[in-house]
């Protein structure tokens, strides 16, 4: 008995919604909601350094953000070098709008296996604040599925110091008691051309 090849597989173009198919069942796109254009600041590039670390000084930061799924999401891949048998940390954050409680949106997962969920309000007095709940992986279990962390409250505070140098302020939920945890102090990189 012979078996029936599968169709041909075209991709979707970039940045499209839409899965690949003969367009029989066209599907509804939902065009982005304005409120993401509060968010563009993020797209592209972007280089730098956190604050101190204990024990490593400061790390070194490289973002870059891409519009995904028809501009209703921004996502941004974070890799920072460190000094110690961790490696490189690599994380994701995407950002978008909630449409239903009228809210912007960041999840982050990252590859030690950290990951929450923060929520804003939108832009207020100059700050773009975050604030959410994370479970935190401060030494990875890796094929063991059992690692080391914890729960927190973070928040992210983004503010521009400078057009193109942006910075975020990261604060942890201790005791009840908000306190500075760590500074990311990026600077735009421009495109070439």
């Amino acid at each position: 008995m012979t078996e029936a090849l599968a169709p041909a597989v075209t991709q979707p173009a970039a940045g499209s919604a839409v899965p690949p198919g003969d367009g029989a069942d066209p599907i509804i796109i939902n065009p982005a909601p304005h409120q993401m254009s509060e968010l563009a600041f993020f797209l592209g590039e972007y280089r730098g350094l956190t604050s101190d670390v204990p024990d490593e000084g400061p790390l070194k930061v490289i973002t870059k953000t891409a519009s995904i799924l028809d501009g209703n999401w921004y996502q941004m891949q974070m890799v920072m070098p460190t000094n110690t048998e961790t490696g490189t940390v690599v994380g994701w954050w995407n950002f978008g709008w909630d449409s239903v409680a009228l809210q912007y949106v960041a999840q982050w997962y990252d590859n030690l296996g950290s990951y929450g969920t923060a929520t804003s309000p939108g832009w207020v007095d100059g700050h773009l604040r975050f604030t959410g709940e994370y479970t935190r992986v401060i030494i990875a279990g890796g094929t063991s599925g059992v690692s080391e962390g914890q729960v927190i409250k973070s928040i992210d505070d983004f503010s521009f110091v400078a057009p193109g140098h942006l910075r975020d302020d990261i604060t942890y939920l201790v005791d009840g008691k908000w306190e500075p945890c760590g500074v990311i102090d990026l600077h735009k990189v421009e495109a070439a051309g």
